[in-house]
C-alpha cells in the first residue's frame, strides 16, 4: 500500500511540476521576448559604436602613418563582432531579404578587419587600400541595416 501511495504522489507532483513548468515558462519568456525589430535597433547601435571607433582609428592611421592603439582596436572589434552576432541572430529568427544583404556584406568587411589584425601582429605596415576598403564595406553594411530597419519599421 505505501508502495502505490509513493507511486501516486511522485505522478501526481511531477504533473504539478510540470504545470509550474509551462506557466512559469510562457509568462516569464512571454514578458522578456526580444523581437527582431529590437535585434535590428540593437545591431545599429553596436555597429555605431563601432564604426566611431573604426573612423577614430582610420584618422590615427592616415594622419599619423601608425597602428592604432590595441585598445581602440580591441573595442572596435568587440562591438562589431557583437553587433554581427546580434544581427545573426536576428537574421535567423525572420529574415528579409535586406537584412540578409546586410549580414553578407557585413561578413566580408569583418574578414578585412581580421586581415588587418594580422598585419598588425606581424609588425607589419597596414596597407591603405585594405584599410578603406574594410571602412567602405562597413559603411555599406551599416547603411545596408539602417534600411533594413527602416523597411521593417515602416
Amino acid at each position: 500500500m505505501r508502495s502505490n501511495e509513493k507511486r501516486f504522489r511522485r505522478a501526481l507532483g511531477t504533473r504539478i511540476w510540470e504545470r509550474k513548468l509551462t506557466s512559469l515558462h510562457h509568462s516569464r519568456v512571454a514578458d522578456f521576448s526580444v523581437g527582431r525589430v529590437d535585434m535590428l535597433i540593437a545591431a545599429v547601435i553596436l555597429f555605431a559604436i563601432a564604426a566611431i571607433a573604426g573612423f577614430t582609428m582610420a584618422a590615427i592611421h592616415f594622419r599619423t602613418r601608425t597602428t592604432p592603439r590595441a585598445l581602440l582596436a580591441g573595442l572596435h572589434g568587440l562591438f562589431a563582432a557583437s553587433g554581427l552576432i546580434v544581427l545573426v541572430l536576428a537574421v535567423i529568427r525572420a529574415s528579409s531579404a535586406v537584412s540578409q544583404a546586410a549580414l553578407g556584406i557585413l561578413v566580408v568587411a569583418a574578414l578585412g578587419g581580421f586581415t588587418l589584425v594580422s598585419f598588425h601582429l606581424r609588425g607589419r605596415a597596414l596597407p591603405d587600400g585594405l584599410v578603406v576598403g574594410h571602412a567602405l564595406l562597413g559603411i555599406a553594411g551599416f547603411g545596408t541595416l539602417i534600411a533594413a530597419v527602416w523597411l521593417f519599421v515602416t
